[in-house]
């Protein structure tokens, strides 16, 4: 089988491409480091991975993938409140033919994410190609994110599917070292930008965050006002326009916010081919959570909410939801 991604590569090589920015680029044994994080138990995490339950990365972060003779798919998850969310989508092939079937599967895909147009053109085969969802749900994910890990971890594990023979066993460490060493590393992140993971907010400072938030979001000055005056959300919004809560939402809003653990500063309606929904917009009191939470309100309108399916209760789930600006400063769910 020839899987030479270009005939100016004799050693091994193959395409990188990340479907959120459209970027493509070879990879090459130059590039790759058979040293610490980079290569840590490689071989094995290919293989536990392609059991059912898949293998922890890190707590509470699993990579599941299925193999086939010319080709995988492997997908980075969390669990939050009893929900598996996915994080990201890793896909490698062989040859051409491959790439040509997976390559219909990443269009599809990606076109939820409104990413269609950086999929004109498909990288030649062999390739892996990542797809990321922009999900930063717990602090497990951002620790996977933000350790350094995740930059490599795809690519690396291109390599561990399709060229395992790159991958010699007298330099795999072992998982324990692999661990420490992650660990150290975070430690290392923590220390550099004063990173308390134990730091809990009181509701005074989730108050003050939650108005930063909705600054953010431009929602109406005499919205924030009343928000500091009463402590508390005392409408929703729905198609652009403004309502009162009605008593079943007042007491979702006591339910998520019992004990400090959030605290909800906006909720929006909305109907899906799912059901009726009710979007309740929060801070939670994890501290270590908020840089990130901003950016993705800065850059992509994500924000945190309990989604409550009115239809199907058991539905239900926590998580991040982009919104869209309306007019007047209102808010509404922007629906894939």
């Amino acid at each position: 089988m020839n899987t030479d991604t270009d005939k100016n590569f004799k050693e091994p090589s193959f395409n990188h491409f990340t479907v959120n920015t459209g970027h493509s680029m070879v990879q090459t044994k130059q590039y790759f480091r058979n040293t610490s994080v980079i290569n840590a138990k490689l071989r094995e995490l290919a293989q536990e991975s392609l059991k059912p339950e898949g293998v922890e990365v890190i707590s509470n972060v699993r990579f599941c993938a299925k193999e086939w003779d010319d080709a995988y798919r492997g997908t980075v998850c969390t669990v939050v409140d009893g929900m598996e969310v996915p994080l990201l989508t890793t896909f490698g092939v062989k040859t051409e033919e491959a790439g040509k079937r997976i390559w219909r599967e990443i269009q599809n895909m990606s076109s939820n994410f409104g990413l269609d147009k950086k999929m004109n053109h498909r990288p030649r085969a062999p390739f892996v190609a990542d797809l990321l969802y922009g999900f930063i749900p717990n602090s497990q994910t951002f620790e996977f994110f933000s350790s350094g890990m995740s930059g490599s971890f795809c690519k690396y594990m291109g390599w561990a599917f399709l060229f395992p023979e790159v991958i010699s066993e007298d330099e795999a460490i072992s998982r324990c070292d692999f661990e420490n060493d992650l660990s150290n590393q975070w430690r290392d992140f923590v220390k550099e930008f004063s990173f308390d993971m134990e730091a809990e907010a009181d509701r005074a400072e989730m108050m003050d965050e939650a108005v930063k938030r909705m600054e953010m979001l431009g929602l109406p000055k005499d919205t924030i006002n009343e928000f500091k005056n009463s402590g508390r959300s005392r409408f929703g919004m729905e198609n652009g326009r403004r309502f009162p809560l009605s008593d079943s939402e007042k007491e979702q809003i006591q339910k998520l916010e019992k004990n400090g653990k959030n605290l909800v500063y906006a909720v929006i309606r909305n109907d899906s081919r799912y059901g009726k929904m009710v979007n309740y917009i929060m801070v939670s009191r994890y501290k270590c959570d908020w840089e990130l939470e901003r950016r993705s309100i800065m850059d992509r309108n994500h924000v945190i909410a309990h989604v409550h399916n009115r239809d199907c209760p058991g539905w239900s789930e926590t998580g991040i939801i982009e919104v869209k600006r309306l007019p007047e400063g209102m808010l509404d769910r922007k629906m894939l």
